[in-house]
């Protein structure tokens, strides 16, 4: 799933990491198309600053969602007796650290997203676009601890993976 259409970057922290997992999930989450066609009515509307206040809490939802998903699927697996409370759990997705976005593709393929909404374009960009989607990685703690070395480290606009790794390392 992850080599997707082969388009990943040669070396990446997913690539490495993954394989030290105790557990692994795919995921698709979307906060549903209601809330992206009103920002877009806002925005042609030319209320911009309710839009993009709109915009902004959709996009937090989202990355809320994620971390619910994250917390169950952690609690799931203690429940399960699959994981000990020693792991921590991480998302990654297409389009950031060296996954190429085309692996939404395979993703795609495997989960059918689409049942809940959630579709895919030609361009791998996702359908409602307040979704997200990718790999849930649960391993010890340190897994996810990488160094900002790999060539694309240096492009990237948000560097978001630092905070959410902080935030992991210090559970």
């Amino acid at each position: 799933m992850y080599e997707g259409e082969g388009r990943n970057e040669t070396a990446t922290p997913l690539k490495e990491i993954f394989p030290l997992a105790d557990n692994l999930a795919l995921f698709a989450i979307t906060v549903g198309e209601t809330v992206s066609s009103e920002i877009e009515a806002l925005f042609e509307e030319g209320d911009f600053a309710l839009a993009a206040m709109l915009d902004t809490v959709a996009s937090e939802a989202t990355e809320i969602a994620g971390i619910i998903a994250e917390r169950r699927y952690l609690e799931f697996l203690v429940s399960e007796r699959r994981n000990f409370g020693e792991s921590t759990v991480l998302r990654y997705s297409p389009g950031y650290c060296g996954w190429h976005v085309s692996g939404q593709k395979r993703l795609f393929e495997f989960l059918r997203p689409e049942e809940v909404g959630i579709i895919l374009t030609e361009s791998y960009l996702m359908q409602p676009l307040k979704s997200i989607s990718g790999l849930m990685v649960v391993g010890r703690r340190e897994i996810h601890d990488f160094e900002m070395s790999y060539p694309f480290c240096e492009n990237c606009r948000t560097q978001e993976c630092r905070l959410r790794i902080g935030t992991i390392m210090k559970r």
